[in-house]
């Protein structure tokens, strides 16, 4: 288990660092490429270190190591993968696969958790594959699936690195 979780720190480290890179090396309008799209809900779930229910406390911008990333403080009302008690702060690297959270809005929220301490996300770990995850926007089946969630030995599934596509016009 200890291993699982360095890799997925290592990954979730690694995501942010291309995430804003991409976002100085992109075109304007580029769109976010998520490899864990696809296959079973509850595949992608148990991929992931927590879900959540949560309201947006507070959002900060703020540069880390030279990355750009918004900082959010959650309260989490309903804990469905990962510890009860999980971190309260979410970084989120800026750029195309960036969520767009709303302070005191609920949302379903999902991802890695690095070093103990901080919650990581991006549209690519988020359950809906949508930069906004608004908890009653949520279908019902995947708020059943992850009620209904049991996650047995190691992911089926892996996460990996997202990709960006730019928006290129097409011209007649």
């Amino acid at each position: 288990m200890i291993y699982r979780t360095a890799i997925l720190c290592l990954v979730s480290l690694v995501v942010c660092l291309i995430a804003s890179t991409e976002v100085v090396n992109s075109p304007k309008g580029a769109k976010c490429n998520c490899p864990l799209s696809s296959g079973p809900i509850s595949d992608k779930a148990c991929a992931l270190d927590w879900i959540s229910h949560a309201r947006v406390l507070s959002k900060a911008m703020k540069t880390m190591n030279g990355t750009k990333v918004t900082t959010y403080q959650l309260h989490h009302l309903k804990v469905y993968r990962g510890n009860k008690t999980l971190p309260k702060l979410l970084m989120i690297p800026v750029g195309p696969c960036a969520l767009n959270l709303q302070k005191n809005k609920d949302y379903l929220l999902s991802g890695l958790i690095a070093g103990k301490t901080q919650l990581i996300s991006s549209e690519c770990f988020s359950l809906q594959n949508t930069t906004t995850p608004v908890w009653n926007k949520v279908p019902k089946a995947i708020k059943t699936a992850i009620t209904k969630l049991t996650c047995k030995g190691l992911p089926t599934i892996k996460p990996t690195l997202p990709t960006v596509t730019p928006k290129i016009p097409i011209r007649p």
